[in-house]
């Protein structure tokens, strides 16, 4: 009986570190010297990806500081154009003898400067409302043509007369947030007219398609290289041509037309033959932008 008892605890035990073990049939160990190259090359992909993540970051905390500078500097002169009109304008008010039309001029340099900052501050919470995914498009009947027309009223005369216009006979209307669109519309045609000689033209064409319109603003400017042709789309980037011009701008602009006609279901992209050729930019929107 005690021997039945040993042989029968033996083969229990045989059992269980069978089912313990690592050697099951049909079932290999793992060499150890493949499984150490496996996560040494897991461990080599993983500190590649986060040198590009911290090389991605520092690139973005760069442009940062860039934007900072450049909204410092782009707020700081209307501020002292400003500060400085106005005490002037201060002090020919206390003259006995009034120059109102001195006082006018005066008051409508102040005005433009300060709708000159009012932009620069619109765009940068707009890129604070893309980066959260809060940007919204509130549609309306719109009539593309009035839009473009009240645009061009904005402009300096002299930039008037330099902007062409072509639309179809029939009114262009459609469900768009007015607001916006014409932001889009006022962007293209104020950087097409920037980037381009004075004495150059600059054409507006819009086109009726059947799912919708195409809009075209082209200049005779700086043109686009063709590496920059999809990045002048993305945050803060500006062409190596828009930084040599010595305009100042935070390459926030097209980077929020197109944020704005994707959230109208539309698209916007850039034509240029390159370097000091023009460019065009169009977009597409549909009748009516997609719901939610």
């Amino acid at each position: 009986m005690t021997t039945e008892s040993s042989t029968t605890g033996s083969a229990a035990l045989g059992l269980r570190l069978a089912g313990n073990g690592a050697a099951r049939p049909g079932k290999s160990i793992p060499d150890l010297s493949t499984e150490v190259a496996r996560l040494t090359e897991e461990c080599e992909t993983l500190r590649q990806l986060a040198a590009a993540r911290a090389a991605e970051m520092e690139n973005l905390s760069q442009r940062k500081d860039e934007l900072i500078a450049i909204a410092a500097h782009d707020l700081k002169n209307p501020l002292t154009v400003i500060i400085g009109y106005a005490q002037y304008a201060g002090r020919l008010l206390a003259r006995p003898s009034l120059d109102l039309d001195k006082v006018g001029r005066l008051l409508a340099v102040i005005e433009a400067q300060g709708v000159t900052m009012t932009g620069l501050l619109d765009d940068l919470i707009d890129a604070s409302r893309i980066q959260l995914g809060a940007l919204k498009v509130r549609p309306t009947p719109c009539d593309i043509g009035a839009s473009i027309t009240s645009i061009l009223s904005r402009l300096a005369p002299d930039d008037r007369d330099r902007v062409d216009v072509t639309v179809p006979p029939a009114a262009v209307v459609g469900e768009w947030d007015q607001r916006r669109i014409e932001q889009v519309l006022a962007n293209l045609i104020g950087n097409a007219l920037k980037y381009s000689p004075y004495d150059s033209r600059v054409s507006v064409v819009v086109m009726r398609r059947d799912d919708g319109i195409e809009v075209a603003v082209s200049d005779h400017g700086i043109g686009i290289a063709p590496d920059d042709l999809i990045q002048v789309f993305e945050r803060f980037h500006r062409t190596v041509q828009a930084e040599a011009s010595g305009r100042a701008g935070t390459g926030l602009g097209l980077y929020i037309c197109h944020s704005i006609v994707a959230a109208h279901g539309g698209s916007l992209w850039a034509e240029s033959a390159g370097e000091d050729l023009g460019a065009t930019i169009r977009f597409t929107l549909p009748d009516q932008p997609p719901r939610g």
